[in-house]
């Protein structure tokens, strides 16, 4: 199971209509992230290494079973 967590319901700065809200949090640049990846999967790994440095995105890799 994975938990779905909508972006009307994550906390901004001010309290404003929830679709202002989200326009907002979608404004702000992603400078970091984590993904999730398999030791197995080398390629996939590779692969989303890259485009995040193309994108300029720190990204944090957490191992998976």
């Amino acid at each position: 199971m994975y938990a779905r967590i909508s972006v009307d319901s994550l906390p901004t700065a001010k309290p404003t209509s929830a679709k202002a809200d989200s326009t907002e949090l979608l404004r702000r640049p992603v400078t970091s992230t984590f993904y999730i990846n398999r030791d197995c999967d080398e390629g996939r790994r590779a692969f989303i290494e890259w485009h995040l440095r193309e994108a300029e995105i720190d990204g944090k890799r957490i191992r998976a079973v």
